[in-house]
This record gives C-alpha cells, structure tokens and sequence, in this order.
C-alpha cells in the first residue's frame, strides 16, 4: 500500500450525513435494505470493535463461506488457527469454554466471537483477526494462497496449508524484515508491498449472517460504480499503484450493524456500521480520499498496536476536535529585549515566540520555515507524541536537521493531555537565542474553571548578551577547564522584558537604559491563574508577587491539589500553574524572578532580581511599586517540597519490574575538554541519521556506547530509574514522550529506598537531581518511540544524555511520513 500518498488521520469529525450527499443520481436509484433484515438502529455504534494486531485476509474468490471458516480442515485458515494455537487448540477450547484470560486470535469472527470461539494464542502480546476474502489468486501462482496482511501492508504469495507454521513464525511472531529474513526458516513466500493505495472491505458472511450476505453486493457495486466515476478503481489505475480495492470478506463482527465496512488507510481498519448504499459516496469521498473519520458510522479503529489501543477510543469520546494550523519562520533579528540590541534568533520575528493555544483533542500543524542560515528543529517540550515519535524534534534521535531555506511540517495531535507546555528548538542552543514559545493545551473538564477568571502567561529566563553558539564554542576547550561561560548570564527577563544598566555594556555597544518591563493587568477581587514557564539556559528561579498568596494547580501538566505558597522555585524546563487573588488595595505590586545564586559561581552575586510590575485597575500608571518581598526562606537548589505537591486525582502506582541505575560525573575526555558522563560514558549524537530511523532500518541494536541507548522491548514494563549525582551542581532533567512518578529526591550518593514516596506521588516530566544527591523516578514503557532523557541544557551540549529506544518491535509496524524520511535524504545526499 502506498502510504506517500495519504495525508494522515484527522480525528473523528461531526459530518453531515445526508441521502446521497455528493451523488451523481438521486437517492431513489439506489436500493433500500429489506425491512426483515432488522438491522439495529438504536445501539451506539462507537466502542463495538475490539481492538487486535494483525489482520490475515486471505485470498479466496469467493463472497461465502462455511459458517465457521475454520471448519474447513483443507482451508489455510484452519491451518493458520491450528498452527497459532497448537493443533488442537480449536477442539479444546471448544470442548471446554472456558473463560480466555490470556491473548487471543479470533479467527474470522472479530469483536463478536462467541465465547466457545476464542482461541488462546502463543504469540505475544497481540490479537490477531484471520478472515477470508473474494479476492482472487493470480492464476499464475498455482501454488498456495495470496495473503493481504495489515496492518503490515504487504501482500504474501504462495502461502500454503502445509506453510502456515512458517507464515506464522515469519510475520505474525516477529519483526517483518523484508531484506533480512530470518536465517534460520526457509524463504518459501514472495513478498511485494501492497499495490493499493487503500482497500475497501464488506462483510459478505451470509452464511453466518443473512444481514452481512444481502447488504454486500448491494454495497460492492455501488462502492465500484463510484470509484469507476472518480477513476480510483484498480483497474483505472493499473500500472500505478495507487487504485482503491474493493473486496468481501468472511465476517468481522458486529453483523446486526450491517452493511459493515472496513476501510484500510495508512494501515489502519476504519470500522464502519450501519452503512447504506447512500452512504458510500460520502466514504469515498471523506474516509478514502481524505481521511476524515464519519462520527455517526463510526465503530472504531483496527487493528490497534498494544501502545494505541486506549487512545483511539479517548480520541472518539472528546468533545469536536480542530486543527489549528501555525506558520512559524525562524529567522535572525536584531531586538533588544533589555535595551542591549544583539542579533536574536526569533520566530516570526519577535521574542518570545507566538503562543501556540488548542484544546484537548486538538491537532496542531506547525509548519516551520527555516532561515537561520544553520540546520535547526522544534520540539514541542511535554508532548508525548504519542503515535507520532519522528515529530519530537530532536536531532540524531528523532529525526535530521531542517536545513536552511526549507519548509517542514510537524503535525500531530494532543489527545490526552491538558495544561501548561512550551515549544523550542532543539538543536544546539539555538533556543538560548529566542526560538521558544508557549503551548498551552486548554481543558474542556478543568476542575479549577470555576476558581479563575482569567489566565496570564510568564516566561521567565536567564538571558546573555552573547550569541549562544560563541558561548558554547568557548566552552567546549581545555581551556574552559569546565566552567560554563553560560552559568552566569548578563541578564534576566519576564516575559522578554527587563533593564539593563548600560554602563556595564561593553565600548561599541548599542544599549538603551530603562527599556521597560513586563505588565499585568489586575482588577481588584479578579482570580487570575498564572502559566508560569522557565525557558532558561541554565538559572533556576524563586517567583513571587509581593503581598499576593499563590495556590498552586498544575505542575507540567498533572493538576494537583491547592497548596499555598509565597514563593515557588522553580527550575529550567519547568512548568507550573498558581491561582492569585487580586485581593490587595489598589496599587502597583512587584512581581519577582530571583536567581537562585547557590547553584551559580560566585560572582552570580551581583545578578539583580527580576521584576515586572502588577499593576491594578486604577492605580497610578508610573507610581513605582513599594519592595515587600516575602522572606520566607527556602532551601536552593532543589524543588518544591514534593511531598506537598500531591495530584489532585490519586492513582495508584505499579510495582516495578526493572532498575536502572545512573552515576553523574564530570571529567576530562580525550582532548581535556570537561564533559559530562551518566556511568561512564558521554553521550554523542550522529547528526547524520537518527536513532529513529534506525530502529526502523532494524540497525538499533548496534548503536555505539557514545550514544547511551537503552532499549525496553516490553510492552507496560514498570521502569525505575535513580540518578546518582557525583557532581557539586544540580541537574534539571527531563523526559521525553512521557511523564514520569517522583518518588523522592535526597542528599548523599546512596539511594534511600526506604524513603520513597510510592502512595499517590507527583507525576510531571521535568525534576532536579540535588547537588551530590540522588532522585528516583518511575515510568511505564508504553509508548514507542526514541525518547531523550536529558538535562536541561548547557549539560546535554557536553554529553548528559541518554536516549529511551521503547518497544522497536511497535515501533517498524509504524510509518513515517514521507517528508520525514526526506530530511536524512537531504542530510546524506547535501551534508548540510
């Protein structure tokens, strides 16, 4: 099947459905069920598909068969059952029907097998739907039966009874490889890519179901005479592999929702019930060509790899959904954020970027526009990217650089997740130098809604007068001896604005005093929830509004329980929300970012604090604010007490099944230059590919040390992770592609296993291992992909990284889009 061709799926829309919507004929032309059919109209349709991991449809010309296909002991069917179950798994099971609590095949029969029909299968972790079809061999290929299987999307010849063992240990029990079989099997089958752009099937079984064998030819032929119309019909495109398939099949399940139609796109099965003649232009207009998913017809998506299988049905159950589409240039400006005028790297122009707002089942479409004059990416910081891993954006993990005067899309949705999120560049440290932003991901259910009445975003960063990449350059030489040139910043900004005392500015500089600094409107007794985002390079912050209580609600997406507090520190990368009344006289307030000077060299000492202003309805505009700065004293260097920061919803954790176990250290490499090394190896990425793409090239598992990779083959494995700090400074780090339980923090270099918080902990995906301290997180390996796990962010450029490769095998079932694929082309083929 040529995927190139698709656009992916958009979530499921509220289309009209109309008699003969699109039609060249009226309705009356088409014939009407026979009202004896009883087909069910009241039941809802969404939900009624189980969901499984492969299809075998087997080729057999014909449009009926036995009631139980697998009756047939000469079919491949039955064979394949047998083999699948052992040879006689479907005469026990049906002796004995017993409840199957183990994985299953349904053979032919989908989500509604009766129970003395389930057969227990051996291969792992998956369901797998065999069913028959009136697709037709090539007489050619006397020899066996052609499979269609998906959601691989090949086409396997000369599948034989006396094969189905070797069928099975080939493509339903491992990794499909097509350049490297098995060395160990003989290659008995032919294997091509599929030659459809997408198959149309309609359950035909009217031997098991007198519904399924009246509505399909009814179905079919309508199905053909549009196609035919459109010129989608395979034979109108033979030669070019892209024609649409039509064909019936044994049945799937669901028969009293009859006609029940599967459409194969991109590899996934859009179940449809319920589907009328009428209906089919609709179809083939919105489903086939287009990819929208008819709410009103829809009965699921199948078949669903074990990472996905929940989240189709959260997508179906949100409220409408919208693609919210943002053209994004990245370009060099000259700005003065604190009245130093220096080149910043910018999206769009201005500094900080555009904020990105959608809601909860939202799909967003970033198209990103290069003219840095240097390769670059954007990672959306928090998302999990479920479903969606090369659209992470992070070189040599996930995909290859942008190259400069090119145009990439990164598309995806936000199915499952709400709250306070940012977008930035992850290559180098281009987002030192402006390209970030916020992502705000807006909650339909939010359980504080009614406790606010307003919302306010801040950024707070650390900010150079250098340009990152020269800071970096000096850094990594012997001669740095392995002080950070970026530990200590010219400056600090609240929400791009702050002064700067420009007789510090060096001879030759453009500097302007009293450049201004961020406002906020409050109006008296108005609650106002404050996004608070930390973009910095390196500094960690306390923030606090003078005279003003904040109550926090969110951390990086989990909504916790209020908790009162006057200053929150809060580190690089990190997210919260507080809710503020405006319940002070009319007046200007201080709203503050202080540095956190005990994490910092020495001479941070003379770093101002950062201030904006509240100003409330009615004050006087210039009045400058009176300093109450709360003093209440908090340790440095670490995070919120998170033994107070407790979710709002309690969740019971799992138990662990696997450590891993990670001593930080910094010391010299080969060259002298200081670098940063997770057990004794320092992380260095192949800019050239991606990890990504090797583990779809099947080479992963050959990955050099330098590029700390640990691979989780199991699907829902419970992973614990300690981070033993050796260093005497503390380390922000964060995990891609998920969130992760906080089980506790503590000083010294031995974990206190006695001391983790395993009742209800906190879940975000960004937290600070104490200097000469340790921490302990826990995860669950549930969604493929490559995911970066790193600090946050002068130490990644020196090596404190470590790459998550999570379920491979889930992973080569995927594909890429085409113009991801592209970006490596590009990298080999121009060496940008």
């Amino acid at each position: 099947m040529n995927n190139n061709h698709h656009e992916s799926l958009t979530d499921i829309e509220d289309i009209t459905i109309e008699a003969c919507v699109g039609c060249s004929e009226p309705c009356s032309t088409h014939q009407v069920y026979p009202s004896y059919l009883k087909i069910n109209q009241e039941l809802p349709l969404q939900g009624t598909v189980k969901p499984f991991s492969k299809h075998v449809l087997i080729s057999t010309g014909k449009i009926d068969w036995q009631a139980q296909i697998e009756d047939d002991h000469e079919s491949l069917a039955y064979h394949l059952a047998n083999v699948i179950n052992g040879d006689d798994g479907i005469k026990k099971e049906k002796k004995e029907k017993k409840k199957v609590k183990k994985n299953k095949t349904t053979v032919t029969n989908g989500s509604d097998r009766n129970k003395n029909e389930t057969i227990e299968t051996s291969s792992k972790k998956q369901k797998i739907l065999i069913t028959n079809s009136s697709r037709k061999n090539d007489p050619l290929n006397s020899n066996g039966e052609e499979v269609l299987l998906f959601p691989d999307n090949i086409i396997i010849r000369h599948v034989s009874p006396t094969h189905a063992a070797e069928f099975r240990n080939q493509f339903l029990c491992n990794k499909f490889d097509q350049k490297n079989p098995p060395p160990s099997l003989p290659v008995t089958f032919t294997v091509e890519a599929m030659p459809y752009k997408s198959v149309i099937l309609i359950c035909s079984h009217k031997r098991r179901d007198k519904r399924c064998g009246v509505t399909a030819p009814l179905l079919k032929d309508e199905f053909d005479k549009v196609l035919k119309n459109k010129g989608l019909d395979v034979e109108s495109r033979v030669g070019n592999k892209d024609g649409i398939a039509v064909y019936m099949t044994s049945h799937i399940g669901g028969h009293k929702f009859a006609g029940n139609v599967i459409v194969y796109r991109e590899g996934k099965g859009i179940w449809y019930g319920r589907v009328t003649p009428c209906h089919v232009n609709l179809i083939v207009e919105k489903t086939v060509i287009e990819g929208r998913i008819i709410r009103d017809l829809y009965r699921g998506v199948s078949p669903t790899p074990l990472w996905n299988q929940n989240l189709n049905e959260s997508r179906a159950s949100e409220k409408q959904s919208k693609t919210n589409t943002f053209d994004l240039v990245l370009k060099h400006v000259n700005l003065a954020p604190d009245g130093f005028t220096r080149m910043m790297s910018t999206i769009n122009g201005q500094y900080p970027g555009p904020t990105i707002e959608v809601n909860k089942g939202d799909r967003i479409v970033m198209n990103i526009r290069n003219e840095l004059e240097a390769p670059t990416s954007i990672h959306a910081h928090g998302i999990f990217q479920r479903g969606t891993p090369w659209y992470d954006g992070v070189p040599g993990q996930t995909q290859c650089e942008i190259p400069n005067d090119y145009t990439f899309t990164y598309n995806f949705t936000v199915p499952d997740q709400v709250g306070t999120y940012w977008y930035h560049s992850h290559d180098l440290m281009q987002y030192v130098d402006g390209i970030v932003g916020a992502l705000i991901i807006h909650d339909p259910d939010d359980p504080y809604k009614a406790e606010y009445d307003e919302e306010i975003l801040v950024m707070l960063t650390d900010y150079h007068h250098t340009e990152a990449q020269v800071l970096l350059k000096s850094f990594l030489t012997p001669e740095r001896d392995g002080e950070e040139p970026g530990r200590v910043p010219d400056n600090g900004l609240i929400n791009g604005k702050n002064n700067f005392d420009c007789s510090k500015a060096p001879t030759g500089s453009t500097c302007v005093d009293n450049a201004g600094l961020a406002k906020f409107e409050f109006v008296s007794s108005k609650r106002y929830r404050l996004r608070i985002i930390n973009t910095s390079a390196f500094s960690s912050f306390f923030f606090s509004i003078d005279k003003h209580v904040m109550e926090v609600i969110e951390v990086e997406g989990t909504y916790t329980k209020r908790n009162k507090i006057h200053r929150l520190p809060i580190n690089v990368a990190q997210r919260y929300s507080v809710i503020v009344t405006a319940d002070q006289h009319v007046d200007n307030y201080v709203m503050r970012s202080e540095f956190q000077k005990k994490c910092m060299p020495d001479e941070a000492i003379s770093l101002p604090v950062v201030t904006a202003i509240i100003h409330y309805d009615g004050a006087p505009e210039d009045s400058v604010p009176t300093d109450n700065p709360w003093t209440d004293f908090l340790e440095e260097c670490i995070d919120l007490d998170q033994k107070t920061l407790q979710p709002l919803y309690e969740e019971k954790i799992p138990k662990a099944t696997r450590e891993i176990i990670h001593e930080i250290a910094f010391h010299k490499d080969s060259l002298g230059i200081d670098k940063a090394f997770l057990n004794g190896s320092t992380y260095i990425p192949n800019l050239t590919t991606s990890t990504l793409t090797k583990v779809f090239e099947g080479t992963a598992a050959n990955l050099p040390i330098s590029e700390n990779a640990f691979t989780f083959n199991t699907f829902g494995e419970v992973v614990d992770i300690y981070f033993i700090n050796t260093d005497e400074g503390e380390h922000p780090f964060h995990m891609h592609g998920h969130q992760f339980w906080l089980l506790g923090i503590g000083n010294g270099t031995k974990v206190e296993k006695t001391a983790l918080n395993t009742v209800n902990p906190i879940k975000r995906d960004t937290s600070t291992i104490p200097i000469n301290g340790w921490s302990a997180l826990r995860f669950v390996a549930d969604n493929p992909g490559v995911w970066g796990h790193h600090c946050h962010m002068w130490h990644m450029q020196v090596g404190l990284v470590m790459q998550l490769i999570e379920l491979p095998d889930e992973i080569s079932k995927m594909y890429p889009p085409e113009e991801w694929t592209k970006l490596c082309k590009f990298k080999k083929t121009s060496g940008y």
